[in-house]
């Protein structure tokens, strides 16, 4: 019989309140309260990733560089991870479209 000692390891988190693509679509559906829109018999949701990449290429930008306000570039991904503000902006404008 062997005895297993629990180890803890600590690891720091890269991406903590940040938001890949998906999760932004996500919480901005969430955030204008799941809309819907009907096509013969599917109903499918008005906020998809093609309505993001809208809005990201209408707000995003100052100078052709992304606000950093807004984006991270996470060099794990490789990508753009999005913050909680960049949500919450998104929110306020659609709602005022």
């Amino acid at each position: 019989m062997a005895l297993i000692k629990n180890r803890t390891v600590a690891r720091s988190v890269v991406n903590l309140n940040l938001f890949k693509p998906g999760k932004v679509v996500e919480a901005l559906a969430e955030g204008l309260g799941n809309p819907n829109f009907q096509i013969g018999q599917s109903i499918r949701p008005k906020i998809n990733f093609e309505v993001h990449k809208r809005l990201k290429n209408k707000y995003l930008n100052i100078d052709g560089q992304p606000n950093p306000t807004f984006t991270v570039f996470d060099t794990i991904s490789n990508n753009l991870v999005f913050t909680q503000t960049w949500i919450d902006f998104l929110i306020e404008k659609v709602k005022q479209e």
